[in-house]
């Protein structure tokens, strides 16, 4: 017989909730890292996104110039991560 534990739902949910927490900071920081890049990297090549797609083979043009028009305007990019309503499910 196994010893009995005694956890509250409480106590996992919260960890849970801190874990998640912690996953989208980073998850947002490596968006905006990659975002960076991308940007530098077409700035670097003449504004060719031809190959900054084909360096880093996870981008789609019209994204890349969005993200450059971006930084051109703001001298910088967001931070926080921005999804379109609808695209990744509804809260409902």
């Amino acid at each position: 017989m196994e010893p009995s534990v005694s956890v509250s739902w409480n106590h996992i949910v919260g960890n849970e909730d801190k874990k998640l927490d912690l996953m989208s900071q980073e998850a947002v920081t490596r968006s905006y890292e990659k975002r960076m890049k991308a940007v530098q990297l077409y700035i670097k090549y003449d504004l060719s996104a031809i190959d900054i797609i084909r360096e880093l083979g996870y981008l789609h043009y019209n994204t890349l110039v969005m993200w450059y028009k971006e930084y051109v305007e703001n001298g910088n990019l967001h931070k926080n991560v921005r999804r379109s309503p609808g695209l990744r499910g509804s809260k409902g």
